[in-house]
């Protein structure tokens, strides 16, 4: 689906701050979801 980016330290770079800012997106709904769930469950 994506080509594979070209062997340079700087996209390599890139390609993990990119998988990094991804992983904490995913974690920041996860807890939103978690956090939600909590207030729904305590009414």
């Amino acid at each position: 689906m994506m080509a594979p980016p070209p062997p340079t330290p700087l996209s390599a770079t890139f390609e993990l701050e990119h998988k990094r800012a991804v992983a904490a997106r995913i974690a920041k709904y996860i807890g939103t979801m978690i956090q939600s769930g909590r207030t729904l469950d305590s009414r």
